[in-house]
């Protein structure tokens, strides 16, 4: 009775301090321990865990939301890599956080990300710094003769950086062509988002790539794009944009009037997935093809 009882106590302990281990390098699998270990908090900690890969995900908003729902506070600090200035805060309430934006003379601002995270195991608060990165930081431009812009080269040969959404806009001006070897030889870039801006592709811009899938917003290939512009790439068109909100990587699809949502990837840990109606304000109308096909452990 003594044996059975200590292995009744030792096992779920075991499988907590697990979870607690895995948070920082694998927080979907520490998910699972918790769920196994039903010990002590674990609830709580499975909540704060998700906030962790919400982060992971570029998903400020929600990994905020969730250490704020869970009793903990978020410190989020600026770098605006030379942008304006904005000073710190901290967020304790969820309806007290104020989306920041930053502005830089002749750039265009395209995504946070983070600089540095560090999470206090004692008491949930978060200390998080963003980074600022401006298209140009990507991206060459030139003008076009009618006052348009090409990009010229993407510049970034990152392995971090896999996906890259090319701006409808720059300072107000749009991109309406992508110029021959634009992306040639970026290998780190496994996913290119085309806008429907763009109106004209050269011969071979995209050479030199085996693995790149490219997205673009029409729905078949525009007259005026080159017939060699993909170098026989892989192309899922009506799609503008790739995102991430919460644990959901989802796809932009439809018209500028009416867009929706098509869910394209999971990187939660829950065994039980809620499949959202709505995100961002749009309306969720499907689930790419294997959007779920890595998530062997989802049960329903």
């Amino acid at each position: 009775a003594i044996t059975t009882l200590m292995i009744f106590v030792i096992v779920p302990f075991a499988r907590y301090s697990i979870a607690q281990n895995l948070l920082d390098s694998n927080p979907q699998k520490a998910i699972k321990y918790f769920e196994k270990s039903e010990w002590k908090d674990y609830s709580k900690q499975i909540e704060l865990a998700k906030a962790r890969i919400y982060f992971n995900n570029a998903a400020f908003e929600d990994g905020i939301k969730q250490i704020c729902d869970n009793g903990g506070s978020v410190t989020i600090n600026y770098n605006t890599n030379g942008g304006s200035e904005i000073e710190s805060q901290e967020v304790s309430h969820f309806s007290d956080y104020i989306a920041e934006e930053t502005k830089k003379d002749s750039d265009t601002f395209y995504k946070w990300s983070i600089d540095s995270i560090s999470y206090n195991k004692n008491n949930y608060d978060v200390n998080l710094t963003l980074k600022a990165n401006w298209i140009n930081d990507y991206c060459e431009f030139e003008y076009n003769s009618d006052g348009t812009l090409s990009l010229q080269k993407f510049k970034v040969n990152d392995l971090s950086f896999s996906t890259f959404n090319i701006p409808e806009e720059v300072n107000g001006t749009k991109v309406t062509t992508i110029k021959s070897s634009a992306f040639t030889d970026i290998h780190s870039l496994k996913r290119v988002v085309i806008p429907e801006t763009i109106v004209t592709i050269e011969d071979n811009a995209f050479k030199g790539h085996n693995l790149l899938t490219i997205y673009a917003a029409p729905t078949d290939k525009p007259s005026s794009w080159s017939d060699n512009w993909n170098n026989n790439l892989n192309v899922i068109w009506n799609v503008s944009r790739i995102d991430n909100s919460g644990a959901f990587e989802y796809w932009m699809r439809g018209t500028k009037d009416n867009p929706y949502v098509a869910i394209s990837g999971f990187n939660g840990g829950d065994i039980k997935v809620e499949l959202p109606s709505v995100i961002n304000e749009m309306q969720v109308y499907e689930t790419a093809d294997n959007a779920f096909l890595d998530e062997t452990y989802i049960q329903q």
